[in-house]
């Protein structure tokens, strides 16, 4: 888990760290107009190391009005020092299939009852909704979002953006919005499986070598 900072507003959402140099976050937690940059190793909000970000890239297809396509790939300009507490998380494949009601985990440093931002990283256990009971309850979901949840008082909240939906130490989707916090309806998460190839292509893309062109006069 890593916490995405705008230099001008503060923490602004979560991320979660794939590579040396990636993490991941949610398309509608970019603003061209502001900058950010991360900070991972922490627990707590005031706490970790900061990297400043060398560049962002959105879903070409994300959809600000349905949070379609909600994913966003984050490049650092340095990589990041692995230990203990700074480590990537494996991406699930785009083949996984997920029994209903299995239970899922998800975490972030969004609103609790008693304020905004949550000072500590909190996690909760949510179960799996199949994508027909989640389409019978928000008709407007796609196949590229994921829904868990649904439990009262258990759900990631406004500050969860961008932070990670884990099921069997891969992150399988990254949390897009919900219905009110804590509801009796899923929350609803950018589908890693089903956004897959863009997430590989594009840090395929990023991770090639810039070539110099010099040119010399004879």
């Amino acid at each position: 888990m890593a916490l995405y900072f705008d230099f001008k507003i503060g923490f602004y959402c979560g991320a979660t760290i794939v590579r040396r140099r990636f993490l991941l976050t949610a398309a509608h937690c970019y603003n061209p107009n502001s900058k950010y940059y991360v900070k991972v190793g922490t627990d707590t909000i005031d706490g970790g190391y900061r990297y400043d970000i060398e560049k962002i890239v959105i879903h070409p297809d994300f959809d600000e009005a349905t949070n379609d396509n909600d994913i966003a790939v984050i490049k650092l300009k340095t990589q990041l020092t692995f230990n203990k507490r700074v480590q990537p998380i494996k991406m699930a494949p785009n083949n996984i299939k997920f029994k209903s009601g299995v239970m899922m985990t998800t975490m972030g440093f969004g609103a609790t009852e008693d304020e905004f931002v949550s000072h500590d990283l909190l996690k909760v256990d949510v179960p799996y909704v199949s994508y027909n009971d989640c389409k019978s309850m928000i008709r407007f979901i796609t196949n590229r979002m994921i829904c868990a949840g649904g439990v009262r008082g258990k759900d990631a909240c406004c500050g969860d953006s961008g932070g990670p939906l884990i099921y069997d130490d891969m992150i399988v989707g990254v949390v897009s919005f919900g219905i009110g916090c804590g509801e009796e309806l899923p929350g609803v998460y950018a589908s890693i499986p089903a956004l897959r190839d863009f997430i590989d292509q594009t840090i395929r893309d990023l991770s090639k070598p810039r070539i110099n062109h010099m040119f010399y006069r004879t």
